[in-house]
């Protein structure tokens, strides 16, 4: 009887060792996850109506930048998490010896400048469209805030802003090269119009101009880049 007794306990405690065990292994998902990414942006919308010859190519150039941004996200699950991006494109350019009109009016031959920054910061969501393994296939989408600023130079220092909705969206392949680290290739578009801008200037220049429908900046643009995120 004692010998059974001992038996079945000796059993017992083994189950319950081993279930413990295999308790412990079982991995808990992750609860968030950062990403950050670098990219070559080319900005979509056409040249200005009337643009001379000379500046078709500095007016190209300017379309297209550097941009970089940082999401964090909390998931809701292996697959689905809501959260924070903010993203900047930067691209500047520059004209010696140009017949221009600045902002106020002024003519002349002048060198010109322009040194441009779009930003966005708005809420994001992200899922994942494979079961979480070694490769992933993200989506996200956002929508906030963009900003525009123009620091230019026409006869004098002028800036230039404006702020409007903007939306973007995102599709990235990314391979988990260790527990919790991946990293790949993403492409990404924002879009935003800005239908007010904010001029200052020399000698206390400062006039608020309203474009019409047609004549709005437009900060369409595409993203071509690398990231890497994080989850833990």
């Amino acid at each position: 009887m004692r010998s059974l007794v001992f038996t079945l306990g000796l059993g017992l405690l083994t189950t319950l060792g081993v279930s413990a065990q295999e308790g412990s292994e079982v991995k808990k998902a992750p609860k968030f996850m950062v990403s950050a990414n670098v990219n070559y942006g080319i900005r979509l919308a056409d040249d200005p109506d009337g643009l001379p010859s000379n500046l078709e190519n500095y007016v190209d150039d300017l379309k297209k930048g550097i941009s970089f941004d940082i999401s964090a996200y909390y998931m809701l699950n292996e697959r689905t998490g809501v959260g924070l991006k903010y993203n900047t494109f930067s691209s500047s350019n520059s004209l010696a010896a140009q017949d221009a009109i600045a902002p106020n009016g002024e003519t002349g031959i002048t060198n010109i400048e322009d040194n441009i920054r779009i930003s966005f910061y708005g809420a994001s969501v992200i899922y994942n469209l494979l079961e979480p393994g070694v490769h992933n296939v993200w989506i996200d989408g956002g929508l906030g805030y963009m900003h525009y600023n123009n620091d230019a130079y026409v006869h004098g220092d002028y800036t230039l802003s404006g702020g409007t909705i903007g939306f973007n969206a995102g599709i990235s392949y990314q391979y988990e090269a260790f527990p919790g680290f991946s990293f790949g290739p993403k492409l990404s578009l924002y879009t935003g119009a800005i239908s007010t801008i904010n001029i200052t200037g020399p000698n206390g220049y400062d006039e608020e101009l309203s474009l019409d429908s047609d004549q709005r900046e437009s900060l369409i643009r595409i993203d071509m880049g690398i990231g890497a995120s994080y989850r833990f």
